[in-house]
C-alpha cells in the first residue's frame, strides 16, 4: 500500500529546520580580526547555519572616510571573506541601515540636514532633500563588494523620532505613517529588486499599519520578526499589556520590537497580508542587567532559541537570524565579545538545523534539555579546536563581571552611608573615608586593571587591542570617577 505523501504544512510542522539559518555579525562593537572573522564563519557552517548575516557598520572599507573606524577591513580582506564563504557554500546577507540607527552616517556636522532632529544623529529624515540618494550609495556600495546576493536587509527599525520633523509630521498627518515609511523605502526597495536581490526589513516599524500598506510592502520585501526573549510584564513593567488574541497565543509570546511580539497574532495578521517572513533571536544580547554584561544569559538565550525553533516548525518563515548584539545601539557600550559566548552561537546552530536532537519538549525546555544541547556545543568546539580558548575567553569575561559587580556595590553602601550622614549628622562621628571605599579602590578597581593584561592576552589575535581597551576602559573608568567623587564628597563631610 502506497503512503501518503505529507503536506507541506504537515511536513513544516514535523521538521525542525528553517530553510535559511543566519549567524548576525554585529562589527559595530569588538570587531573580530580579519582571519578570525573567516574562522567564526567556518564555526558557524560546522554547526549548521547556511548564512551569515553581516551589519558591516563602520568596518567596511568606505570611499568616504569618515565613516570607517580606526580597524576597519581593507577591500582586500573583504573580498577574501566573500571567497571563503563562497568556497563554504554560505549566504551573506548585508545590513545596511535605512532609517534608524544611522548614527555612523549622520554624525558628521555636514549630514546634519538628513537628521529627523537636528540635536541627535540616529534617525534619518526621510523627507529630507537627497535622503533617499544617500541610502541608494551605500547600498550600492556594500553591493558592489557582495557578489551574488540574493538577500539585503536594510534594517529600518527604531526610528524613535520618525514622523517628528515638521515636514514629516505634516506628512503623518495627512497620510500616516506607513506612507512616510512606503515613501522612503519604496524606491530603495525597487531598486534592488531589479538587480534581482529580495530585500528584509525588522518588523517594529510596521506593527501598527493598515492592511492596505501591509500588503504593499509585503509585494516587495520581507519582514524579520524580532524577538529576544519571554514577554514578562512583571520583570519589564514598561511591555505593553497583552490583548485578547495575543494572549491566546500557543507558543510563548516574546518580547521585541514595540513592545510584545512573537505570538501567533501578530504572524497570522503579517502572513495574512501576504508578507513573507523572518525570524530573529539571539543568542547574545544586552536586554536586562544592572550592567551592560561581559557574558550571555545562557538560560534565557538557550530558552530563546528553542522558542524560535518552535515559531519555525508552526509558520513558514523563510528563515531564522541568530542575532549577536555588541552594542544595544551604536553610539552605546560594547558587551559580550563574541569568543565568550561560542557555546550559545553553536547551539543555535546544531538547534535550528536539527542536528541537535536533544529529547524534550521546546515549548517548556528543561535542564536537562540544556544541559544535552550545551554539551554537544562544547563537543563540536574540542572537535574544532576551539573549547580551550573558548573556555579562557569565557573566565576572564566572568572574572572581570564580578569584580564590576562587587566594585558597584561598594560604590553604592557608601551613597547609602552619606545620605545618612546628611540627613542626620549625628552618624558621621566613625566616618573614615579610606574605610569606606577602600574595597571600590584596592580592591575591584585594582582588580580590573590588572585584568586589562589578561583580557589582551586571551583575546589576541581575535579582536584588536585597541577595541580590547576600550572595553576595558567602558567598565574601569567609571569606577573610578565614581571613587573619586565619593572620596571628595566625604571629605568636605569630614571638614564641616
Amino acid at each position: 500500500m502506497t503512503k501518503k505523501r505529507p503536506t507541506a504544512k504537515q511536513s513544516r510542522r514535523r521538521s525542525t529546520v528553517a530553510p535559511v539559518r543566519a549567524l548576525h555579525l554585529d562589527l559595530k562593537g569588538l570587531p573580530p580580526t580579519a582571519p578570525r572573522l573567516t574562522e567564526i564563519m567556518e564555526l558557524a557552517k560546522a554547526s549548521g547555519y547556511n548564512a551569515l548575516l553581516v551589519e558591516w557598520e563602520d568596518q567596511f572599507p568606505w570611499k568616504d572616510e569618515r565613516f570607517r573606524n580606526e580597524t576597519c577591513y581593507s577591500v582586500q580582506e573583504v573580498e577574501t571573506f566573500h571567497r571563503e564563504a563562497a568556497r563554504l557554500g554560505m549566504e551573506i546577507i548585508p545590513l545596511v541601515q535605512c532609517l534608524g540607527h544611522m548614527e555612523t552616517w549622520l554624525r558628521p556636522p555636514e549630514f546634519e540636514g538628513l537628521r529627523e532632529t537636528a540635536r541627535y544623529v540616529d534617525v534619518l529624515n526621510p523627507l529630507a532633500p537627497g535622503a533617499g540618494a544617500f541610502i541608494e550609495g551605500l547600498v550600492d556600495e556594500v553591493l558592489a563588494k557582495t557578489p551574488g546576493c540574493k538577500w539585503f536587509h536594510l534594517g529600518g527599525d527604531e526610528a524613535w523620532t520618525f514622523g517628528t520633523h515638521p515636514d514629516t509630521k505634516a506628512f503623518v498627518e495627512k497620510h500616516g505613517k506607513g506612507a512616510l515609511y512606503l515613501k522612503h523605502v519604496e524606491p530603495i526597495l525597487d531598486r534592488l529588486i531589479a538587480r534581482g536581490v529580495r530585500p528584509i526589513l525588522w518588523h517594529d516599524m510596521m506593527l501598527e499599519w493598515d492592511l492596505p500598506a501591509l500588503k504593499a510592502l509585503g509585494k516587495k520585501a520581507d519582514l524579520c520578526v524580532w524577538g529576544y526573549g519571554r514577554y514578562d510584564r512583571v520583570g519589564s513593567p514598561w511591555m505593553k499589556a497583552l490583548g485578547k488574541a495575543e494572549a491566546a497565543s500557543k507558543p510563548p509570546i516574546l518580547q521585541g520590537g514595540g513592545g510584545h511580539a512573537a505570538c501567533d497574532a501578530l504572524f497570522k495578521r503579517f502572513l495574512a497580508a501576504g508578507v513573507p517572513l523572518w525570524g530573529g533571536g539571539a543568542y547574545k544580547a544586552g536586554v536586562r542587567g544592572l550592567m551592560h554584561p561581559d557574558l550571555p544569559d545562557h538560560e534565557a538565550r538557550l530558552i530563546n532559541t528553542a522558542d524560535w525553533a518552535v515559531f519555525a516548525q508552526r509558520f513558514p518563515l523563510q528563515g531564522l537570524m541568530n542575532t549577536a548584539w555588541s552594542r544595544n545601539t551604536t553610539d552605546a557600550c560594547q558587551y559580550i565579545p563574541i569568543d565568550a559566548a561560542l557555546d550559545l552561537l553553536v547551539a543555535g546552530g546544531l538547534v535550528w538545523s536539527g542536528a541537535a536532537k536533544a529529547a524534550g519538549n521546546l515549548l517548556k525546555p528543561d535542564a536537562a534539555w540544556k544541559a544535552k544541547v550545551l554539551a554537544r556545543s562544547m563537543a563540536l568546539l574540542k572537535k574544532r579546536g576551539e573549547a580551550a580558548r573558548f573556555e579562557a575567553c569565557r573566565d576572564v569575561m566572568h572574572r572581570l563581571n564580578r569584580q564590576r559587580l562587587a566594585g558597584w556595590e561598594n560604590a553604592i553602601k557608601p551613597r547609602e552611608t552619606l545620605a545618612c550622614f546628611e540627613s542626620d549628622p549625628r552618624r558621621k562621628s566613625l566616618l573614615s573615608p579610606e574605610k569606606s571605599l577602600g574595597y571600590l579602590k584596592d580592591h575591584q578597581i585594582k582588580s580590573i586593571e590588572g585584568l586589562r593584561g589578561e583580557i589582551l592576552k586571551t583575546y589576541h589575535g581575535l579582536i584588536p587591542d585597541l577595541w580590547l581597551n576600550r572595553y576595558v576602559d567602558e567598565r574601569l573608568e567609571p569606577l573610578k570617577q565614581e571613587h573619586a567623587e565619593l572620596s571628595a564628597r566625604l571629605k568636605r563631610l569630614m571638614g564641616d
